[in-house]
């Protein structure tokens, strides 16, 4: 019996306005691969293989799942997992939340009578850190740049000051058998 959740982080923007997930006894799976987009995190899931594969934040921390033998990498360590909380379906990989928050830097909280599933991200998410910098060049864009401190010192006069005329002229002349051609060009 699958569940329409919206998803959305502690800050109430929204990851997912239409996610499905399944409960299953006490706990919920969770489809690794929409979850993994929805979150900025750079992991490709195959379901008919049963692999998924990627890195999670930065391409150091990589990532690497394989139904199959129940095997997955993360943190640069390989770990085994209960093969009944993870499983392929349709075009993704369902996963149990605890183990989500144990591979992923994220803590669920699901509210059902709510229909809403919130994210509490344990360190900066890629959507997050896209956030700031969109927010930072928005800032610039419109002038308003973070003061640094420094000391101000305003320019003393120059030795000599007078107006300058940058101006640039060529001529070249041709000569084809049958023709000759002048060619005369300035700028200013």
């Amino acid at each position: 019996s699958e569940r329409i959740m919206e998803v959305v982080l502690d800050n109430y923007a929204v990851v997912s306005s239409s996610m499905i997930i399944y409960p299953v006894g006490k706990t919920w799976l969770f489809p690794l691969g929409e979850l993994s987009d929805g979150l900025g995190f750079s992991i490709n899931v195959s379901s008919a293989l049963g692999k998924a594969q990627g890195f999670v934040i930065e391409e150091s921390r990589d990532f690497y799942l394989d139904l199959p033998t129940c095997r997955v990498k993360y943190e640069g360590r390989s770990h085994t997992f209960d093969c009944h909380l993870a499983l392929s379906h349709g075009d993704d990989i369902f996963v149990d939340a605890a183990l989500v928050e144990k591979w992923l830097p994220i803590r669920i909280r699901v509210e059902s009578l709510r229909s809403q599933v919130m994210i509490t991200p344990k360190e900066k998410l890629p959507y997050q850190m896209r956030e700031e910098r969109e927010r930072q060049a928005q800032r610039l864009k419109v002038g308003t740049v973070l003061d640094p401190g420094y000391q101000r010192v305003e320019p003393g006069p120059s030795v000599i000051e007078f107006p300058t005329i940058d101006q640039q002229i060529s001529y070249s002349h041709n000569v084809v058998p049958g023709s000759d051609s002048n060619q005369f060009q300035h700028t200013t």
